[in-house]
């Protein structure tokens, strides 16, 4: 991986085309955190159960991934600090024949000035998140997902990125599936509005 090049070799691409723009390349370390975290449970009625949990993160050197140019595997390096919070929302319902389950997540996460393997990065970008704090690509939003405890292996997903999802396999391949009269479907959304098409995988 990238992140794994040392500063030496680096410096041997001084004077060539193929140079970068930064040569700094302080090595990624281990994420250090404070986390907080709480959350209640409550009996709605008999089988009904709902739950709410919060929590609170500060990171030294937080560590996020990236790709970079035409590589095909993402590089890890380190924001300088971080800040993450979110909460989630879960129910569920046990009564008789029938169980299911459900939750909502969400997350809030910001990194402020990169702290290693920095000749991955333009200069100009380099400059602007030194100061300001920026979403890292693992910084999360919201997402949902449910399924039926009676049949472990179906669940229902919805993304931030704009997809709902059914899959009936646990996410196993289509050669593995247990039930291969099921498909995973996804369906995609665009500003409020549907796609007409939807992909079959």
């Amino acid at each position: 991986p990238l992140e794994s090049v040392p500063q030496s070799t680096i410096a041997k691409f001084a004077g060539t085309t193929n140079a970068p723009a930064i040569t700094k390349d302080s090595p990624v370390t281990a994420e250090r955190a404070h986390y907080f975290d709480a959350g209640i449970t409550q009996k709605i009625m008999e089988g009904w159960n709902v739950g709410l949990d919060g929590f609170y993160k500060s990171s030294h050197s937080l560590l996020d991934e990236g790709q970079f140019g035409s590589a095909l595997v993402l590089s890890s390096f380190n924001y300088e600090r971080g800040r993450q919070y979110g909460g989630e929302f879960t129910t569920n319902y046990d009564h008789g024949p029938f169980s299911a389950y459900g939750n909502v997540g969400y997350i809030w996460a910001r990194g402020i000035s990169w702290s290693s393997a920095q000749f991955l990065f333009d200069p100009a970008e380099f400059k602007f998140v030194k100061y300001r704090s920026i979403g890292p690509a693992a910084g999360g939003r919201v997402c949902r997902s449910t399924g039926v405890a009676g049949d472990p292996l179906t669940y229902y997903a919805a993304t931030a990125a704009g997809g709902s999802r059914i899959c009936c396999s646990i996410g196993a391949s289509r050669g593995g599936h247990a039930r291969p009269d099921c498909d995973s479907v996804w369906i995609c959304f665009a500003i409020s509005a549907r796609c007409l098409t939807a992909i079959v995988f």
